[in-house]
């Protein structure tokens, strides 16, 4: 808008002054401008093959853009994990997503454990898939429960008496990408040892790409990671992003699968 400033200043001893005309420039901030979009929120593509098209966007900054696509998880994180209590000790994220890849192992550990935790793993649709209780400590392989589309992990835990403890952690490929504890076993409770009784902890883990799809970070071609079938599901919605390296921007984008005649 303007690249330089000028003005005058003055100094005075209240007897003399001195006068002194002075420029400012101003230098341009190298990529300071985030990439913008220029292809459509909403795509369409055939079912049974895994062709969508391709996601575009420039950069008045730079001439290198890398692209990425990710899941649109269903909740959000609401910070009251320990529905019961108020404590400054409390990690409260009672929402967690994590989107593993095809063929990971995913485990699921519950530790120290004071009363019980009741553990759900359902898939995309809420149903049921399995459900187990904790009374002190226990590793499940959650792998065989997920969907292709995107399932969650329900941890409710429950405490009868004076004080409770609690901890888990979930792993991907053997490395644990979450976790939450508080408390130490058979020593001292959670929030100060706090007495609150009944549903004392609530978490939620969502897993699963529920977007199903893919793109080449360098030419922007999204594709379906399994061809979809129109009968199983019509629709997918995802997350872009297009970043220079410094700064990124994200469009939401819909993906509507069309009827082939079969």
């Amino acid at each position: 808008t303007k690249t330089s400033y000028t003005a005058t200043v003055t100094v005075s001893d209240g007897t003399n002054s001195v006068s002194q005309n002075i420029t400012v420039s101003i230098t341009n901030i190298v990529n300071d401008e985030a990439p913008i979009f220029t292809s459509g929120a909403i795509f369409s593509a055939a079912e049974n093959q895994t062709s969508i098209g391709t996601v575009t966007a420039t950069d008045s900054d730079s001439t290198s853009i890398s692209f990425s696509v990710c899941c649109n998880a269903p909740g959000t994180n609401t910070n009251n994990a320990f529905i019961q209590d108020n404590h400054a000790s409390l990690d409260e994220t009672d929402y967690y997503v994590v989107s593993p890849t095809s063929g990971q192992s995913i485990s699921l550990r519950v530790y120290d454990i004071d009363d019980y935790m009741t553990v759900s793993l359902k898939n995309s649709t809420g149903v049921l898939q399995y459900q187990t209780d904790v009374g002190y400590t226990k590793t499940i392989d959650i792998r065989d429960y997920l969907s292709a589309d995107g399932s969650t992990i329900e941890m409710e835990l429950y405490n009868n008496g004076a004080g409770y403890t609690m901890g888990w952690e979930l792993s991907v490929a053997g490395q644990v990408v979450f976790s939450n504890s508080c408390g130490i076993y058979n020593r001292s409770g959670c929030a100060a040892n706090v007495g609150t009784t009944g549903k004392v902890y609530k978490a939620t883990i969502y897993l699963g790409l529920d977007s199903n799809m893919t793109i080449d970070s360098t030419s922007g071609l999204l594709s379906f990671i399994s061809a979809p079938d129109y009968e199983t599901k019509s629709q997918y919605q995802g997350t872009v992003t297009a970043s220079d390296g410094s700064n990124s921007t994200t469009q939401d984008i819909t993906v509507n699968v069309t009827d082939v005649q079969e």
